[in-house]
This record gives C-alpha cells, sequence and structure tokens, in this order.
C-alpha cells in the first residue's frame, strides 16, 4: 500500500502479537487458605523457560486414535513438545462468529442493522466419515521454550504431514470442510430479514433462518497419519529437512483443482511434475542437467504412452497460461 507521500510502505511477514490476560480478584473470599511455604512451593513449581501454547489449525488433520506420543524437536536451537493433533469444538468455532451480531439491513443502502435473531441456528458443521480408530484433529499443542520460532515450525510440521500422508489440504490453501456459507434467511420484498412469525393454533413454525455448511465431499486418496509417520516428522524437524517441494507442488495443483483455480493448477501440476521428474533423471539416471522438459517427458521410464502424452499437452497449456499472465503485465493497461 502506497503511504500519504505516494511511496510504497515496507512489507514485512513478521508477526506481532496481543495478549491478554485476566487478573482474580485478591478479595475474592471463596479462595483457600494457603501456607507461604505452600505459594513458594507453587512458583518454584513453574518452568520459566517454557510455556504451552494452543492452536487451531487451518484444516483438520486425519489419523489414528493411537497416535499418543509427544515428539519433542530441535529448531534453531530452541527445544518445542509438540502434542499429537486433537479435536476440536467444531460447531462452537462455526457459531462463535455470528454470536450477538448485527447485519446490514436496506433496499437501495443501509438502513438499519438488525441483531441475529436467538432462533437462527448459527452452528452447523460437517464431518467426513472416518475408520472407527481414527480422528480429525485440527487442535494442536505445542510447549514452547522461549524464543522458539514456533509459526515456522508448524509450517514444517503441516508440509511433511502432506507430503507423507497426501492430505492436501492440512496446508491451508483451500479447505474443503468449510465454505464460506454460516446463514440463510428468508426476505420480505424490501430485501429485509424475516422475523420469527408466530401465532396461536400454529403447531410447527419453521424459522425464517437456516445454518449452513458447505463442504466437498470427494477429497481423493490420502492416508491417515499413523504413529511410525508422526515419529518420522519429528525427526526430519529436528534435522532442519524441510519437505519435499516437488511433491508439495503437486499437492498445492490439487488444492488450486479444488478451490477452481483451474489456471494455477495448471501452472504449479507443471512445476510439480518437472521438479520430479528432473530429480529422477539427474539422480537417479545421471542424465544431463540442461536436457528439455520434453524431451525428459519422452524418454523417462517413470510414465506411460497415455501419461507422457497428457503430459506434453500440459506443459504446453502450461507455457500458455504463462504467456498470458505475463501480457498482462506487460499491458499499458494493468495496475
Amino acid at each position: 500500500m502506497a503511504g500519504k507521500d505516494g511511496k510504497l510502505t515496507e512489507l514485512s511477514r513478521a508477526w506481532d502479537q496481543y495478549l491478554v490476560k485476566a487478573v482474580m480478584d485478591q478479595t475474592a473470599s471463596d479462595w483457600p487458605e494457603r501456607s507461604t511455604a505452600n505459594i513458594k512451593a507453587h512458583e518454584e513449581a513453574r518452568n520459566p523457560e517454557y510455556e504451552c501454547q494452543l492452536f487451531s489449525l487451518p484444516a483438520p488433520i486425519a489419523m489414528y486414535r493411537d497416535v499418543k506420543d509427544i515428539v519433542v524437536v530441535s529448531a534453531n536451537g530452541k527445544m518445542l513438545r509438540i502434542y499429537p493433533p486433537f479435536p476440536i469444538n467444531e460447531k462452537k468455532d462455526a457459531s462463535g462468529a455470528f454470536s450477538e451480531v448485527e447485519i446490514p439491513e436496506g433496499l437501495k443502502a443501509v438502513e438499519e442493522a438488525t441483531l441475529i435473531p436467538g432462533d437462527a441456528v448459527t452452528g452447523v458443521r460437517a464431518e467426513h466419515g472416518l475408520l472407527p480408530n481414527a480422528v480429525w484433529g485440527r487442535g494442536l499443542r505445542i510447549d514452547v521454550q522461549s524464543g522458539a520460532n514456533v509459526q515456522d515450525v508448524i509450517g514444517l510440521l503441516l508440509d511433511h504431514i502432506c507430503q507423507y500422508t497426501h492430505q492436501w489440504w492440512v496446508r491451508g490453501t483451500h479447505n474443503p470442510f468449510l465454505g464460506f456459507q454460516r446463514l440463510g434467511a428468508a426476505v420480505n420484498r424490501n430485501y429485509h430479514t424475516e422475523k420469527l412469525f408466530g401465532y396461536k393454533g400454529a403447531t410447527e413454525i419453521e424459522s425464517p433462518w437456516y445454518g449452513t455448511v458447505r463442504f466437498q465431499p470427494v477429497l481423493g486418496a490420502a492416508a491417515l497419519l499413523t504413529k511410525t509417520t508422526w515419529s518420522e516428522i519429528a525427526r526430519h524437524i529436528s534435522q532442519g529437512q524441510s519437505a519435499d517441494v516437488g511433491v508439495l507442488q503437486i499437492h498445492e495443483a490439487v488444492a488450486d483443482y479444488m478451490a477452481g483455480r483451474d489456471d494455477k493448477c495448471v501452472m504449479n501440476l507443471s512445476i510439480g511434475v518437472e521438479i520430479l521428474l528432473n530429480k529422477h533423471w539427474q539422480g537417479v539416471l545421471n542424465r544431463p542437467s540442461n536436457d528439455k522438459l520434453e524431451k525428459i517427458v519422452r524418454k523417462t521410464p517413470l510414465l506411460n504412452d497415455e501419461t507422457k502424452e497428457t503430459l506434453s499437452k500440459l506443459i504446453m497449456l502450461h507455457r500458455a497460461v504463462v504467456w498470458v499472465i505475463f501480457s498482462q503485465f506487460r499491458s499499458p493497461d494493468c495496475c
């Protein structure tokens, strides 16, 4: 964004944090009597180097219930204890956003604000079925040593989970479990939301409001997070190893496809294919690093003829999409 002097303001991806802590009334009469020694022991029992932090992940992780191990990882010399993901109250998470909220009403301009009525169903969530011994985990607890960059560790964690399980949604670029719509209501001819209209003698009166959730029921093939995979991911994080960018690029393409971003899907899929084929071409077959992608697609033993033909078309389409985007940036009408 431009500042008052017309110059672009600085861009930073650093996070700020605002903390709020409750302070209890010291005169509360129902608090128990405690000795000085008891108070001192309580204070000394606190670990000043660590604190527990709870997170709500962008999307849930499908995992076996027997994933119980707390994994300890090191990141830039700081220790973090990561607990397995756990279920959160999805219904409350959905309903809280519209609790005690006023919505705009009007015909040609906003004339008033109306409080969402109590008869509106504000908390609806859909959950994909899993095996009886599996669960959806979207909450995450991490015991964080002072000074640790927990944001980067969570990013690495989700990258590795995506790579090992093929749960393409966990990285948060598209959430197939929760679309934008939450509520709906009948309106009158002036486009004001209707109120509950009760009258004597009526046996059942349906609320003009309804709660809803939009979701995508078919997610493709993916594996559940297992105890073994959970431990392996912790080892990679401690060693500072990133997930395979080629594999992540393929999953990014799937997320783009599911989100209806077809141009980005083509680009990310092409990039992912190029990375993975080149790794095999150079690392396994010891072929030259300057060979063109078209040749690699034709000659690679990893693909059958039908897939090679499809990928050749994909590469041509990818280049066409890139050219269109590049042309837009060159256009004098482009802002």
